[in-house]
């Protein structure tokens, strides 16, 4: 696997904002193992491991309570009919 430019040059500007991005869109595994000199960008680095499962599952948990509110909908909808 080659280098990630775009990671490198988030991490060489001390870019956690965009290097958070790339975790909320699902790229974390980009991060993960990667190495820094700032120490608090590196315990972001450390934790996105963590901060990926949480998102899973937060975004898991959304997509349960919306396929249930639409079964409560669809079932609603035939005994209206």
């Amino acid at each position: 696997m080659g280098r990630d430019l775009e990671v490198d040059s988030l991490l060489e500007n001390d870019n956690m904002e965009q290097l958070a991005v790339l975790v909320l869109n699902g790229e974390g595994r980009r991060l993960v193992g990667r190495q820094c000199g700032n120490p608090e960008l590196q315990a972001f680095i450390d934790n996105v491991p963590t901060y990926m499962v949480r998102y899973y599952f937060a975004i898991s948990k959304r997509v349960a309570e919306s396929k249930r509110v639409y079964i409560y909908i669809f079932i609603y909808k035939i005994y209206i009919i």
